[in-house]
């Protein structure tokens, strides 16, 4: 009796071990037999640009890689099925990447990237989505879910979390990866900025590292349990470049001051005075960080003062202000 019960318990764990001798899954998740396809921006890039890398050197695409492994390996215990567009400090072609998606029938499509700014001492998430609001809604909801978890895991919900378009930085055509995947909702995730110099330091750490890949794990988890169906709103076509208003462009300087540009208009609407110099703030500082956190608010307090004297203008900074930036407060 004692050898056959060795053997029942032996032959028990032999059964629920998978075919690389590790433990099966006791129960499915809402991620089992999901579909995922990761991108990890750029890659093999050290050779061609001197641009991407922090303070002390730190390349994205190196944090890219590192971050995309680790959260394939927290959705394959999940029970997901995952597909990285690249494993490995190398360039791939944007249409293989895209291809890859749609060739597995991906559920998802994430892109991971993280960010760099001329103004070194932001750092706070942001997510981009392809195209207008209204006609992207799964994407949008998976962006926030995202972004939420950026915000609570890497920022303890002190961030001015940001979900936009890609079109406030690609205004003419928007980036091809969210463009050619338009039956898959993705996104475009940067969970900070490593041209800060304590953003940097955070993404260098490994610790750092799987937060972030955790934060993205909770997010995708949340978006496939979440049964509410999203319904798209008829699109409203595409919104005019914003290149400039009323022949202002930004000054050299704006990239790193564009928030006290706004500061500084918001002050002078408060006091009404010198509407003009105002918007012309307002208009430097949206141009020059366009998807900054002040950058929503600067296009609707434009269209305020654009209101009475030029309507059409108007309602384009209005219409910009609500196809591609989606509130998250």
């Amino acid at each position: 009796m004692k050898y056959f019960l060795c053997a029942l318990i032996f032959l028990v764990q032999l059964l629920s071990c998978g075919p690389d001798n590790s433990p099966r899954a006791q129960s499915q998740t809402s991620l089992t037999n999901r579909v995922i396809c990761i991108d990890p921006g750029h890659g093999g890039s050290a050779h061609k640009d001197n641009f991407r890398k922090g303070p002390t050197g730190e390349r994205e695409e190196w944090i890219n890689l590192r971050v995309a492994l680790l959260l394939r390996d927290l959705l394959q215990a999940q029970g997901a099925t995952v597909w990285l567009t690249r494993t490995t400090d190398t360039d791939t072609a944007f249409p293989d990447r895209t291809q890859l998606a749609r060739t597995h029938k991906a559920d998802l499509f994430i892109s991971i990237h993280h960010n760099a700014s001329g103004d070194t001492k932001v750092n706070f998430p942001i997510v981009f989505f392809g195209g207008n609001a209204s006609n992207n809604p799964q994407s949008v909801r998976l962006g926030k879910l995202i972004l939420q978890q950026f915000n609570k895991q890497l920022f303890a919900d002190s961030a001015h979390a940001v979900l936009v378009s890609d079109y406030t930085v690609y205004q003419k055509s928007g980036t091809f990866v969210l463009r050619d995947t338009p039956q898959i909702p993705s996104i475009i995730g940067e969970a900070a900025f490593y041209s800060n110099a304590l953003g940097e330091k955070l993404l260098k750490d490994s610790n750092f590292n799987k937060r972030e890949a955790q934060a993205y794990l909770d997010g995708i988890r949340q978006f496939f349990e979440d049964t509410i169906a999203v319904q798209p709103i008829v699109a409203t076509g595409k919104i005019p470049v914003f290149e400039s208003y009323r022949g202002i462009v930004p000054k050299s300087g704006d990239v790193s001051n564009w928030q006290s540009l706004f500061l500084e208009a918001q002050q002078l609407i408060a006091q009404r005075s010198d509407l003009q110099r105002a918007a012309q703030l307002l208009a430097r500082s949206a141009i020059a960080f366009p998807d900054s956190y002040h950058a929503r608010e600067a296009l609707l307090l434009l269209s305020e003062l654009e209101a009475s004297s030029d309507p059409a203008l108007s309602k384009m900074l209005k219409l910009r202000a609500d196809e591609y930036f989606v509130p998250m407060r």
